[in-house]
């Protein structure tokens, strides 16, 4: 089943969508461009099935419609690993804790560069 995906980006201050050309890579969110984005990044594990991962991700953070949490939930459990969002190091640091700490899934934090 080949799926295209939608990028989202929004500005920081007032989430509206962005230019297509703001580099960001394709899965999540990108919230705004800053040397200190850090992309949120969920990895494939055997004890969460994705309907319940997508339904996690929504509400950590709300900002994912269902589907895009469906669509990143399900690109992580088949390639192994996939970029939730990509936002400000101390949001990012946020969605860490709530994802890993209250939900026990398997997620990483990578700075952009």
């Amino acid at each position: 089943m080949n799926q295209s995906l939608t990028i989202l980006r929004f500005s920081r201050m007032s989430l509206q969508p962005l230019p297509s050309g703001s580099g960001k890579r394709p899965g999540g969110i990108a919230i705004g461009s800053d040397p200190e984005d850090y992309r949120v990044i969920l990895h494939r594990d055997g004890r969460h099935a994705v309907p319940c991962v997508a339904a996690m991700l929504t509400e950590v953070i709300a900002v994912l419609e269902g589907c895009q949490a469906r669509r990143v939930a399900e690109k992580a459990f088949t390639v192994g690993q996939e970029v939730v969002i990509v936002c400000a190091k101390p949001v990012a640091q946020r969605y860490y804790k709530q994802l890993t700490q209250q939900y026990e899934l398997i997620v990483t934090l990578e700075a952009v560069r």
